[in-house]
């Protein structure tokens, strides 16, 4: 039971943010919207850092497992490019679990905050482990070749990243656009593809 009133409390705090605002996201505004006792929060959370700490590693464990909530069956080429084009167009796939402006509410908290910092740190580094295991899959399945798997997972999840940013400013069918020919060329070269070239044929043409 408690566990489940402190993440109603932290959702609470989610939908705050992203209506009124970091700064305006207090204790009392919270309580108004649960019609609780703003002393019922302080049993759960230490103070408003407490909860921003929590609710930040909350948002990005999200953030990382929206990348492997889904598995992709098949021939190993296909899955190979399904599964990329699941990373690459990552911000389309979680934008019902985890809202855009309170990811980047806490991504820039981080840079101000080291503990959020550290737990982005946390997350960004399991999050590459796991892709790096998701492509060393695919090497041995045969349909990829890197140099160096666990630097093409780090770029991947760099890539995607200045996807994700430049998803806020552009026009959403010209981001797509831009997106699949980024994945085409990653897959190509840094992956080195030896699957069936028409898979990657068909999503350029699209």
């Amino acid at each position: 039971m408690a566990n489940n009133r402190s993440q109603e409390i932290l959702d609470a705090y989610a939908s705050v943010i992203v209506e009124k605002g970091f700064a305006k996201a207090s204790f009392s505004t919270i309580a108004k919207v649960l019609e609780i006792p703003q002393s019922l929060i302080f049993h759960y959370f230490k103070n408003k850092e407490d909860m921003t700490h929590q609710l930040a590693a909350c948002v990005f464990d999200r953030c990382e497992q929206s990348y492997f909530c889904r598995s992709f069956d098949g021939p190993a080429d296909r899955a190979l490019v399904d599964f990329m084009d699941h990373v690459f167009h990552i911000h389309e796939f979680r934008k019902d679990s985890v809202d855009t402006s309170l990811y980047y509410t806490f991504m820039n908290q981080a840079t101000l905050d080291p503990v959020i910092r550290q737990s982005l740190g946390n997350v960004s580094d399991s999050t590459i482990r796991r892709l790096e295991e998701a492509l060393r899959r695919f090497v041995q399945a045969g349909v990829i070749a890197p140099e160096d798997p666990a630097l093409a997972a780090r770029e991947l999840l760099c890539l995607v990243d200045g996807l994700n940013c430049n998803w806020i400013a552009s026009d959403p069918q010209a981001h797509a656009c831009f997106a699949t020919k980024l994945m085409v060329h990653f897959i190509r070269t840094t992956l080195r593809y030896t699957g069936d070239p028409a898979l990657l044929q068909r999503c350029s043409a699209e």
